[in-house]
């Protein structure tokens, strides 16, 4: 064994210094080379995850955008439902399919929204339903009236038909010189019956629509006082959705602008008011 370790000694001694300088640089360029490659993955590593969470957070933002530009066009249509209420043309189912088509939309919402979103959707949410019910059972009521309307115009519609009926017998009585003195008696009655029954009739008739007319202007106003007040609770919702989404808005301008539009579309609803009642006030052209 020491001969051994005697023989490695001496087999050292003949190796030149200058081959012991290039195995040690040798063995400092693998070491860099080594700790280069390591400190190339550990970025390499680090990139591609950054690059998946950016890509995460794209696909993240992309479909929290689409939730809530469907999210805004369905609450704009409940918030014309509530606005449709008023006009007797559309019914209440028609009214009422506005907004329960788009309720899926917002209930997609609660995946992707925080907190403060959600909180404001729900408040929004529970009061546009209040007012809806609210304003539903003011319309019913228009709604039972107008019904009444279309069965005393068609009773109106019958008893002309009969009337018209007893002119056309007196008529052709006339052109035949029957000397019927009883039965033309009797269809004059008729006719007559039926003129006082149109009368009658034409006047409970124009009594409901007045009653209607008169009724229909204050719930329009109604409807638009409760529209313009659930619209106020979507500046809170649309803060939130706008801070989620990293988009810029200043809360103090977007009331502004909510304020000023209310004030002019109560202006312009004073103004259709006035209209209205002047030309209800106005005499008959003869």
């Amino acid at each position: 064994m020491n001969d051994f370790l005697h023989f490695l000694t001496q087999l050292f001694d003949k190796i030149p210094a200058t081959f012991w300088g290039v195995v040690i640089g040798s063995l400092f360029t693998l070491a860099g080379v080594y700790f280069t490659n390591r400190a190339g993955d550990r970025r390499l590593r680090i990139q591609l995850q950054n690059d998946r969470e950016l890509k995460n957070r794209e696909r993240e933002m992309t479909f929290r955008k689409d939730t809530y530009a469907a999210a805004a066009e369905a609450i704009s249509v409940s918030m014309s439902a509530l606005s449709k209420l008023s006009d007797l043309s559309f019914s209440l189912k028609e009214v009422s399919a506005m907004y329960l088509d788009k309720s899926p939309v917002l209930a997609k919402v609660n995946l992707v929204a925080g907190e403060a979103t959600i909180r404001a959707l729900a408040k929004f949410g529970t009061e546009f339903t209040g007012a809806f019910f609210r304003l539903t059972q003011q319309r019913l009521a228009l709604n039972f009236l107008q019904e009444q309307i279309a069965v005393k115009a068609a009773l109106l519609r019958g008893f002309e038909k009969t009337r018209d009926a007893m002119i056309e017998l007196m008529q052709h009585h006339n052109i035949e010189g029957v000397q019927d003195t009883r039965r033309f008696e009797a269809i004059q009655k008729n006719y007559e019956f039926e003129v006082d029954r149109i009368t009658t009739t034409n006047q409970e008739l124009q009594g409901m629509i007045d009653e209607l007319s008169a009724k229909q202007i204050p719930f329009a106003r109604e409807c638009f006082t409760e529209s313009a007040r659930v619209n106020q609770l979507t500046v809170p919702l649309l803060i939130a959705a706008r801070t989620e989404l990293e988009l810029p808005i200043s809360t103090e301008q977007y009331a502004e602008i909510l304020n000023q539009t209310r004030s002019e579309q109560e202006r312009q609803l004073d103004e259709f008011t006035r209209n209205i009642a002047a030309l209800s006030a106005a005499p008959p052209t003869p």
